[in-house]
């Protein structure tokens, strides 16, 4: 299972350094067995069933749909992107 996290701004960095308490992932922390920065600003996680990828999104735009699509679950636990997610998906269906 791929899952992309959302969220507004960038707390899985300090999280993962110990700078910032793990509620601000809302429970993905404590699900990982890993959590690394995959190359400068990427940071991703391991967990038993896959993986999870991080992102910050300030605006939702058309153009992330694509990106959304390569996901099992996109958790959006601050919901930057839910209301226009759920909008195109009604449309879509």
């Amino acid at each position: 299972m791929k899952i992309l996290f959302v969220s507004n701004y960038e707390p899985w960095g300090l999280v993962a350094k110990g700078l910032m308490p793990s509620n601000h992932l809302f429970g993905i922390k404590e699900a990982l067995t890993g959590l690394n920065e995959k190359k400068s600003g990427c940071w991703g996680g391991i967990f038993n069933d896959g993986t999870v990828d991080f992102i910050r999104i300030t605006k939702c735009r058309l153009n992330l749909f694509c990106t959304f699509s390569k996901y099992d679950v996109v958790y959006d636990g601050i919901n930057v992107v839910s209301k226009m997610v759920g909008v195109v998906n009604k449309e879509c269906h």
